[in-house]
């Protein structure tokens, strides 16, 4: 997803899997979401691409569950998430 520049700031989002392709450039903020899929996925790699692409001062913010929700209908207690 991308959208064009909102009111003369130059900003734009874009939407990516991050582990098939990376946008190029500098950021302000890198989201990277829900990283506790049970499919394999070079969770390390992603973040190390991401990092550097933070303009001085970005940030990059990583939302990721811990474990499984307690409202989850996978509750098998053999689940592991990688750490």
């Amino acid at each position: 997803m991308r959208s064009g520049p909102r009111q003369g700031r130059g900003e734009a989002t874009e939407r990516h899997d991050l582990a098939r392709s990376f946008p190029s450039g500098t950021f302000d903020l890198v989201s990277a979401q829900y990283f506790q899929t049970p499919f394999a996925l070079p969770r390390a790699a992603i973040l190390r691409t991401a990092a550097p692409a933070l303009h001085p001062g970005g940030r990059l913010l990583v939302v990721d569950h811990g474990s499984i929700a307690p409202w989850s209908w996978n509750q098998d207690p053999g689940t592991r998430f990688p750490r």
